[in-house]
This record gives structure tokens, C-alpha cells and sequence, in this order.
């Protein structure tokens, strides 16, 4: 039975260490309940590596103080795990609904005194004598053992008591976390000398792993719809009608004043509209150059109609990275049109693309008629602008931060990782 637990160990050692290198490779680690996952793993993974050293050592007779020493790792790992669990499974019912705070410090509590009865018997068993009342001992293991059960029925209460806001799959892929090692129980008593706890841990997590991928191909299918809908409405935000019948009706005084103009009007305005055309069917981010050239368009149609009050200063490192399509012009768009054109004399835009250490820095500074930033938290869910440029900005972890001082200036400053 010892190669048995020898060889079942190991296969499930494996088994962790792929699914630690992948949740560590496409999870967000800066999200709590990932991170919570990922320790978790690691502990299984040190729980049964412990055990595995174990069955290794009584298989070769080496020193029994191996042996106490693989044993007291793992008590340490297992009780950790199962207090990390009950932080894992307050974080994930944490995001729908607001969990009492008892639960944390009661599995603490109860899973540190647990490793500390278990140290102690199996450092008098293994390492060294602390005491000839065998019977003592045996009643430390025995409440040592009833605090791991004790920490298992909290976390079910917790799921009892919070299951309104849990989705079906989310109750049965937390309850196998407890129900598996309740079946190792069973099977210990079936086949003695069986001691496959950390291997049931192990399935456990794996399927709480599958029921994580699962969601998180949901969310980023939802993810993505919502991509293709921001493209469609900053696409028709980007094409009124009143933008339009200004453009065609400057180009068509230019044709009479001078054609030369009128033509190279008519030659940006076609490449403004293609640019948010192909926002629609294009890639989800493009080169800060492209959108750029978005910007060039967009500027110098409206440079032709309020000439000298409208005015563009640029200060563009060579620099290359990727923003997310139409995440700056309408940036420019807004400081025109609500800032620099509401002031009878109109005004100056600043654009400023730089590299610095850890990012990639853009700022659009405008010196009109600014505006109350307290009126952004009262946009509504159907609006495009800059609720829609935060949004797409946070998919690729980047951020847009606004300050305005009415009747002053407005700075918008985009931040990108590297």
C-alpha cells in the first residue's frame, strides 16, 4: 500500500503543477480569488510532495526523523490550505454580496491550532520524546483531526447561507472541495493504509479549475460582444449628420473659392470616413500612429472652417504601441468642440504622446472653457464618450484620467502600460 500511496501522490503532484503553470500563465494575478487559487495550488502542491516524500522515505527505511519532518510540512500546508480555502471561498461570494466577518478568524483560529496538536504528536512519534502518556497524544490527534472537519463545516454553512447568490455550477464546483475529502474518508476505511486526503484536495481544485475556465470563457465572450457594440456606437457617434452637412458644406464653398482646397478637403474627409468604418471590422487595438492619423484628419477638417481660432500643437515621441481604435481623437473631438470652441476667441490644443519608464504617457490639454468633472458619474449607460474610452482603456490595463477647472483648461492624461 505504500507504493501505491507512493505512485498515487506523484501522479497528482503532476497533475497541480500543470494546473498551477497554467492558471498562472492566462489568470489575472492582481485579481484576489486568482490569486487566492494560485496559493491554494502551490500549498497542494506542497502537501502532496510532502507526502510523496513521506511514502519515499518508509519505502527506502531511512531515519524516522525524515519522516516527522515530512509530516509536520504537510499538517502545515493542509491547514493552510484549508484556512486559504475559506478565504478563496469568502472572496468569491464577496463579489456578489457582503459576507460576515466571522468565518475568516474562526477557520484561522481553529486551522492554527490544529497544525500545532498535529506538530506536537507527530514530533513525540517521530523526532523526539515529549512524553511517555500515549494516550495524551492520541487525544491531541483526535482534536487536531476534529479542526480540520470543524473548519469543513463552516465553509458549508457558508455556501448554505450565501447560496442565493451563487449560480448552480459555482455551489456544486465549491461543495467537491468538501465532498471529495469526505470520499477519501470513506475509502480509508474501505482500504487501510489508503492515505489519499491531499489527492482528493488535488481532484478538487481541478474541477473548481474547470468551472473557473468555464467562466472566464463566458465573461470574455461577453467581453467581446461588448466590444463589437462600443465599435458600432463610437462609429455612429464619430458619423453626425451635422459634423457631415458642415464638412460637404465647406467643401462646397471651397470649390468656387479655390479647388485645390476643395480637393484636398474632399481627400481627408474620405480618409476620416474610412478610418471609422474600418473601426467597425477592424482590430480591437491599433497602433497609437494609426490613431494619430485619425486625429490629423479630424483637425484639419475643422481647421478649414474656424481657420485661426482653432489651433493643434504636437509634441509626438518615436514611440510604438497600441491604444485601442478611437480611444484619442475623440478625445480631441471633446476638447474642440466643448472647450476650445465655446470661447468666442477661441483656443490651443495640446497633444503629447511620451515614453517613460514603466508606461507610455498621453496627454490632450486644452485651454477652453473646461467643465464640472463631478458630471462624469452622471453619465448614463447609453452614452459613448468617455465612459466608453475608460472601459476599452481598462481591458488592456490602461487608464484615462480627467482634471478640469472651469473656464480654465482640461487635461486628459492616458496611461499605458508597457
Amino acid at each position: 500500500m505504500t507504493t501505491v500511496n507512493l505512485v498515487l501522490h506523484l501522479q497528482a503532484l503532476v497533475l497541480m503543477l500543470i494546473v498551477l503553470y497554467g492558471n498562472y500563465c492566462i489568470s489575472k494575478v492582481s485579481d484576489t480569488v486568482n490569486r487566492w487559487f494560485l496559493m491554494l495550488a502551490s500549498l497542494n502542491i506542497v502537501m502532496l510532495a510532502s507526502e510523496s516524500l513521506f511514502y519515499f522515505v518508509l519505502l527506502r527505511g531511512y531515519d524516522s526523523v525524515y519522516l516527522g519532518i515530512s509530516e509536520c510540512i504537510f499538517h502545515l500546508a493542509h491547514y493552510s490550505f484549508l484556512a486559504g480555502f475559506c478565504f478563496f471561498q469568502a472572496g468569491f461570494i464577496k463579489g456578489k454580496r457582503e459576507i460576515s466577518p466571522v468565518y475568516k478568524p474562526f477557520c484561522v483560529f481553529v486551522c492554527s491550532l490544529s497544525v500545532i496538536l498535529l506538530c506536537l504528536c507527530t514530533i513525540n512519534e517521530y523526532i523526539f520524546s515529549l512524553g511517555t502518556n500515549r494516550e495524551f497524544f492520541d487525544y491531541l490527534y483526535v482534536a487536531g483531526r476534529l479542526g480540520g472537519t470543524l473548519n469543513l463545516f463552516a465553509l458549508i454553512i457558508m455556501i448554505i447561507r450565501y447560496h442565493d447568490c451563487l449560480y448552480k455550477q459555482e455551489i456544486v464546483a465549491l461543495l467537491t472541495f468538501h465532498v471529495l475529502p469526505i470520499t477519501t474518508s470513506i475509502m480509508k476505511l474501505a482500504f487501510p493504509g489508503l492515505q489519499i486526503t491531499a489527492v482528493g484536495f488535488c481532484f478538487s481544485m481541478v474541477i473548481i479549475n474547470i468551472f473557473a475556465m468555464y467562466n472566464i470563457s463566458v465573461w470574455l465572450g461577453q467581453r467581446e460582444a461588448q466590444i463589437n457594440r462600443d465599435r458600432m456606437r463610437i462609429m455612429l457617434s464619430q458619423i453626425r449628420p451635422h459634423f457631415i452637412y458642415n464638412v460637404l458644406n465647406t467643401i462646397y464653398n471651397l470649390c468656387d473659392i479655390d479647388v485645390e482646397k476643395a480637393k484636398d478637403a474632399i481627400d481627408l474627409f474620405s480618409g476620416y470616413l474610412r478610418k471609422n468604418f474600418r473601426s467597425i471590422e477592424g482590430k480591437e487595438y491599433i497602433s497609437i500612429r494609426d490613431e494619430l492619423e485619425q486625429v490629423r484628419f479630424y483637425y484639419l477638417l475643422e481647421k478649414m472652417r474656424f481657420s485661426d481660432d482653432l489651433n493643434l500643437v504636437m509634441d509626438i515621441d518615436e514611440v510604438s504601441f497600441k491604444v485601442p481604435q478611437l480611444s484619442v481623437e475623440p478625445l480631441i473631438e471633446n476638447a474642440i468642440k466643448h472647450g476650445i470652441l465655446k470661447r468666442p476667441e477661441g483656443g490651443t490644443v495640446w497633444l503629447s504622446v511620451k515614453e517613460k519608464e514603466e508606461d507610455y504617457i498621453i496627454i490632450i490639454e486644452d485651454d477652453g472653457v473646461g467643465f464640472d468633472t463631478g458630471s462624469l458619474e452622471e453619465l448614463g449607460p447609453d452614452h459613448v464618450g468617455i465612459r466608453n474610452i475608460k472601459e476599452r482603456l481598462s481591458y488592456m490595463g490602461a487608464s484615462l484620467d480627467i482634471k478640469s477647472e472651469p473656464g480654465v483648461r482640461t487635461v486628459c492624461t492616458i496611461r499605458v502600460p508597457k
